[in-house]
C-alpha cells in the first residue's frame, strides 16, 4: 500500500525539524517519489505542506467567490464576513469570480463551504414557502 500525500508531507516535516538539510532531503525525496513511480504526488505534497505550514502559524487560506470583481470597500466588508465566519483563525482570502452568481459570496477552504449567495438564500426561501 502507497503513502498518501498527507503522509508524505508529515514524514517530510518530521525529518526537516530533526535539522536535516531542506535542499538534500528535497533532493532525495523526489529521487524515491521517481523511483516508487509516483513522481506526480510532487506538487500535492508541496502544497501539503505549505497548508500545514500556515494551518501551525494559525493563518486559514479562504476562496472567496462573487459574481463581479470586488473593489476595495467590498473586499473588507468580505474580510469582515470571512473573520466572523472563521473567528479563531488569521483569514487569507483568495478572490475568484463565477459570473454564473447573482450576487452574494461563497467561503470555502479545503474542508468548510460556507454559501451566502443569493441563489442558496432565495432557495431556502423556496422551501419556507412550499412548506
Amino acid at each position: 500500500m502507497r503513502p498518501t500525500v498527507s503522509q508524505y508531507a508529515e514524514a517530510l516535516e518530521s525529518m526537516s525539524k530533526e535539522g536535516k538539510n531542506v535542499q538534500e532531503l528535497a533532493k532525495n525525496f523526489l529521487g524515491f517519489l521517481k523511483r516508487r513511480g509516483e513522481s506526480d504526488k510532487a506538487t500535492a505534497v508541496i502544497e501539503q505542506l505549505g497548508k500545514r505550514a500556515l494551518s501551525q502559524l494559525g493563518i486559514l487560506p479562504v476562496t472567496v467567490v462573487t459574481a463581479h470583481e470586488s473593489d476595495d470597500a467590498t473586499k473588507q466588508a468580505l474580510r469582515n464576513q470571512a473573520g466572523q465566519i472563521f473567528p479563531d483563525k488569521t483569514v487569507e482570502l483568495r478572490y475568484t469570480v463565477d459570473t454564473s452568481l447573482i450576487g452574494g459570496a461563497r467561503f470555502s477552504t479545503d474542508e468548510t463551504l460556507y454559501d451566502a449567495t443569493v441563489a442558496t438564500e432565495l432557495s431556502a426561501l423556496k422551501k419556507v414557502i412550499h412548506s
